[in-house]
């Protein structure tokens, strides 16, 4: 089975691609004990108000290895596209 991973920086919420299985791990923002994953359930509105209220630094973290192999499953050919390797460290973990 194909299939195509992508982080969440692709805003890619479809669960397919030109007929193949498609998967998007989700990218994280760390803002002191707050964590909010970068998925196609982040709350926007939320996130904004939160750091609106906070003057905690805000991180962010790439994808774990595990995550990429959970996306990946049983696929047998799986193509993963990254943010840059130049904005982030998620190109590294693949």
């Amino acid at each position: 089975m194909k299939k195509i991973i992508t982080d969440s920086a692709a805003n890619l919420n479809v669960t397919a691609l030109n007929g193949i299985e498609h998967q998007s791990v989700d990218l994280t923002l760390v803002c002191g004990d707050k964590v909010f994953l970068d998925g196609a359930n982040f709350d926007q509105a939320e996130f904004d108000k939160f750091i609106e209220n906070s003057s905690t630094e805000i991180k962010s973290s790439c994808p774990s290895v595990e995550s990429y192999l959970a996306a990946i499953g049983d696929a047998d050919e799986v193509y993963i596209f990254t943010i840059s390797s130049a904005l982030s460290g998620s190109y590294n973990t693949v």
